[in-house]
């Protein structure tokens, strides 16, 4: 049997599919944009009902007894609170029955119920590990905090934020040189992030974030790197002297840091010759979670091939030109995946192929979600040739996905430019209704082997959301397609 119990116990693993499908186009950019936690004064807010209120105030520590800062403080009166660097907190409250909450990414933490007749002190809670990111502005986002840009030539090199080259609207890190705006002199940069404390109930954590690097010569001795510190020791997790056609995920496991005191690093190093590098990086995640994760993905593996939904859990809205198919073509583990796209030997066509899964759970009495899944992309319109496909001879023919009859995808509009095929994710509430763009790419641009993916959906718990893979093809320079493979969306206790 298939199954990613290695990854449940990352908890890793998020994402859905949908019901009546809307257009798969880039949504407008304000409605992608996501709100993360950062860390803030003490902040009050009376609650809204009349009568006399008085202050409770307290701290949210974890396990080890490490202040937990920008943890979201409310009561059931919409009284709001969020702790500072030392894990503390104060909020005005009415007189009488009442309950404290409190949520931070990747913590559980247990209400409190409280009778406020007078002002109340020491009213404290633990934070223990669920499961999601810890990381303080994670999308770069200009004057949202969490990060120091450091360098050795100010008057030359300057690292920081850039809005014009993001991942996640509206900005990234730059560390290296600013094409056209520093020097190209002999340097070093850094970005880091301030201090987080790792707990010791993590079972699993890891970093996992998207970098995008250019090296103008080859040769020099440029370098990008990734590091863990702590105290005055330097943990290179990454080490690179070539650069990226785009956007590349990279992760790793960070297990060894539990119950220890980390910083994220980004680094590049110029020699000062003739050519120059920079690195910019975005969607940066420290993921800390337990064992007490259960997968919401049905046929995650895509192992069965039932023409029941209820079984395979796939669908996908027909018509299409090019459905999506169970194929023993390609595989990351076991003998299947799923195909969306056109196979390098099929017919060119201008096609979108889509499959989702609907009526996905995400409880809001767990404290996080994690998706992960592997995606190969083959395509005869770009610079690498496809890798061979296993021959189908022992393993059978394609299969088809089931199909429920709706409003089909409408096309994109044709470009002068070639090669624009697509492959995009999407996820959706169980109403059809637009939630977030998980990825948007050129074919042109995957690597021609099998990528793991990770995103995090904890700021959809409480909802029932659906998942959609698509590709488009534009019918111009060759088929493309993607396999995706070991989807998983582990919620976590």
């Amino acid at each position: 049997m298939k199954r990613f119990f290695g990854l449940l116990i990352i908890c890793s693993l998020l994402l859905s599919g949908f019901g009546v499908m809307a257009d798969p186009l880039p949504p407008p950019e304000s409605e992608n944009l996501v709100t993360h936690p950062v860390y803030l004064p003490l902040l009050r807010r009376s609650g809204g009902g009349s009568g006399a209120t008085f202050t409770v105030s307290g701290a949210v520590k974890d396990v080890d007894q490490y202040p937990v800062a920008n943890v979201i403080i409310t009561d059931v009166h919409g009284a709001v609170a969020v702790t500072d660097i030392q894990g503390k907190y104060s909020i005005n409250v009415e007189a009488g029955a009442n309950t404290l909450t409190a949520a931070r990414s990747g913590y559980d933490i247990a209400p409190v119920n409280l009778n406020v007749n007078s002002n109340l002190a020491a009213v404290n809670f633990t934070a223990q590990v669920g499961c999601g990111s810890i990381v303080v502005n994670e999308t770069l986002n200009v004057g949202m905090g969490g990060w120091d840009f450091l360098t050795d030539q100010p008057d030359h090199v300057i690292p920081g934020t850039d809005t014009l080259v993001f991942r996640s609207p509206s900005s990234s890190g730059r560390v290296g040189i600013n094409p056209g705006v520093d020097d190209n002199v002999a340097s070093t940069t850094r970005a880091r992030s301030q201090v987080y404390h790792i707990p010791s109930d993590a079972d699993a954590v890891f970093l996992g974030l998207w970098v995008t690097q250019t090296l103008t010569v080859a040769g020099e001795f440029d370098r990008f790197y990734i590091d863990i510190l702590e105290g005055n020791t330097i943990n290179n997790v990454y080490y690179s002297s070539v650069s990226t056609v785009a956007w590349t995920y990279v992760e790793f496991p960070l297990d060894n840091f539990r119950n220890k005191d980390i910083k994220i690093q980004i680094r590049v190093m110029n020699s000062g010759g003739s050519g120059y590098a920079t690195m910019y990086f975005d969607d940066v995640m420290l993921i800390i979670c337990n064992t007490h994760c259960e997968d919401q993905i049905v046929n995650g593996g895509f192992e069965s091939q039932s023409p029941n939904p209820a079984i395979s859990g796939w669908l996908y809205i027909g018509p299409q030109l090019a459905p999506p198919m169970y194929t023993a073509a390609f595989f990351h583990t076991g003998l299947w995946s799923m195909r969306v796209g056109i196979p390098t030997a099929g017919t060119d066509m201008e096609a979108f192929t889509e499959v989702f899964q609907r009526n996905i759970d995400l409880p809001s009495s767990h404290s996080g979600a994690m998706l992960t899944f592997w995606l190969l992309t083959t395509r005869t319109d770009g610079i690498v040739p496809p890798i061979e496909p296993r021959p189908p001879a022992d393993f059978g023919s394609d299969r088809e996905v089931p199909f429920i009859t709706g409003r089909s995808s409408s096309p994109l509009a044709l470009t002068a430019t070639p090669e624009e095929d697509w492959w995009y994710v999407y996820v959706y509430d169980d109403d059809g209704n637009y939630l977030d763009r998980l990825m948007w790419e050129k074919t042109i641009d995957s690597k021609n082997t099998w990528l793991r993916y990770r995103f995090d959906l904890s700021d959809f718990m409480g909802q029932k959301i659906q998942l959609l893979f698509g590709t488009y093809n534009d019918g111009r320079g060759g088929p493309s397609a993607v396999y995706v493979d070991d989807v998983v969306l582990g919620t976590c206790d």
